[in-house]
């Protein structure tokens, strides 16, 4: 997808020549893993586990999708989705599971693959994102700015707590007592 093949990919040379069963996925970033190439021998377990998976991602972002649909593919079928599915089934599984999936850079790829970045999924919220990505500081103003939004309101609520316990137990509770008795 949005991909074109070169050359024959020497899948062999790129990965686990040994191994029955062999999966190979392109990184990219800010992900992990990218889902634009697939490669991997009949059958393969990984993607079993994928398909299983889809269900359970997709009722993740089933309420706010129409609002955000870039992050909604990205978690439910998408690059992101894809990068925790391979983690997972590499962190439950036995050590044997790691020599049968396989992680290529972009660069080794070059020679074989053009990548049309053509982002066809994107939409309007794509762009954004993507703006927001290629700015750290902004990332930065936006994180002190919910941090100090965050400690404001806990000031608030302590000073609010704070002003509850000292007022008297009669007050609290709307008793009022007779001061003759």
């Amino acid at each position: 997808m949005d991909t074109v093949c070169n050359n024959t990919i020497p899948v062999y040379k790129l990965g686990s020549p040994r191994v029955k069963d062999y999966a190979l996925f392109k990184s990219t970033i800010p992900t992990g893993i990218t889902n634009d190439l697939l490669v991997a021998s009949a059958r393969h377990p990984i993607y079993a586990s994928a398909i299983s998976n889809l269900p359970a991602y997709n009722a993740i972002t089933r309420g706010w999708a129409r609002l955000q649909p870039y992050c909604a593919i990205m978690i439910s079928a998408g690059p992101l989705f894809l990068t925790m599915v391979v983690k997972d089934y590499l962190l439950e599984s036995n050590s044997l599971h790691s020599k049968t999936a396989g992680v290529v850079n972009q660069t080794e790829l070059a020679p074989y693959i053009t990548d049309l970045q053509s982002s066809s999924w994107h939409h309007a919220d794509a762009q954004m994102f993507m703006w927001i990505g290629e700015r750290p500081w902004l990332w930065f103003t936006m994180g002190a700015f919910v941090l100090l939004a965050g400690l404001y309101i806990i000031d608030r609520l302590l000073l609010l707590v704070y002003a509850l316990f000292r007022k008297a137990p009669s007050d609290i509770y709307g008793i009022k007592l007779d001061k003759a008795a």
